[in-house]
């Protein structure tokens, strides 16, 4: 293991585009891309917490603002634009994005407050909304349990959604106007807590897991194939183009679960794990 940048806050949404590696910082408010060799460069800057990002690539760079109950599209020129309202939507806070077109992906929600923490299961009612570019924003599903991290399998065809609170991948198959089916499991995973996904070219799925503090790979059917431990939290992760570097988001979970405390101190880093 290999660390690119460190000295961060909490970090996530981990991307690997046009040779960089893409994070988000939520404690600072600011978007990232770095190189493989550690040069890092900071494109956007927006405070919300959670703060999430993903790009097609034949379209724009669309960002989940919780702050704003809206995704953003970031512009070139640093400047973030209203793209799709989510106001009203649900009652907790907005968190991970996965495009499937240009300017048209989804959105999830796990019901809770940042500032209070997570909720009593009993009360959980994620769901998963469809946005698109001058579409009204629609649920698509939900009753889901804490659901995090997403991801598109290699056909495109399935959405998956990491239910972190039932240590499970929620697998939906997609219809041509975006719908999803009937949820199905695609992994239970037992003594993991399932967050940023990452697909692998042969099919398999990448895990980043919080309380174990790795990244754990998977096949449909929930057969665990590797696991990589990396000594502090793992938030998010992403494969390069040739499927063999593995790179997480990583940092000091706080011992109460309290994230928002402005006094914690994060200590994050982005590092880089060769995996093939």
């Amino acid at each position: 293991m290999r660390t690119l940048v460190s000295g961060l806050g909490m970090v996530e949404s981990v991307r690997w585009w046009s040779g960089r590696v893409w994070f988000a910082d939520w404690t600072a408010g600011t978007i990232h891309a770095v190189t493989p060799e550690g040069s890092d460069e900071v494109v956007w800057r927006h405070e919300s917490l959670p703060l999430c990002f993903d790009r097609h690539p034949d379209g724009p760079t669309l960002v989940v603002s919780n702050a704003a109950q809206a995704v953003l599209r970031a512009d070139d020129d640093g400047r973030l634009r209203p793209w799709a309202d989510l106001a009203g939507l649900a009652a907790g806070a907005w968190n991970e994005i996965v495009l499937t077109a240009p300017g048209a992906g989804y959105v999830d929600c796990g019901n809770f407050d940042p500032a209070r923490g997570f909720p009593d299961p009993a009360d959980e009612d994620g769901l998963v909304v469809l946005v698109g570019e001058g579409a009204e924003p629609r649920v698509v599903a939900r009753g889901l349990l804490f659901p995090n991290g997403l991801a598109l399998t290699t056909d495109r065809a399935t959405l998956l959604v990491a239910e972190s609170h039932a240590s499970r991948i929620s697998a939906f198959p997609i219809a041509d106007d975006g719908a999803l089916g009937e949820r199905r499991d695609w992994a239970v995973t037992p003594g993991y807590a399932p967050d940023g996904l990452a697909m692998a070219p042969d099919g398999s799925c990448w895990f980043a897991d919080v309380a174990g503090a790795c990244l754990v790979r998977v096949t449909d059917g929930g057969r665990v194939l590797d696991r990589v431990d990396l000594g502090r939290a793992a938030f998010s992760c992403a494969l390069d183009d040739t499927g063999r570097t593995l790179y997480a988001a990583v940092a000091d979970w706080p011992a109460d679960g309290a994230f928002a405390d402005p006094a914690h101190v994060w200590d994050g880093a982005v590092v880089a794990v060769e995996v093939g």
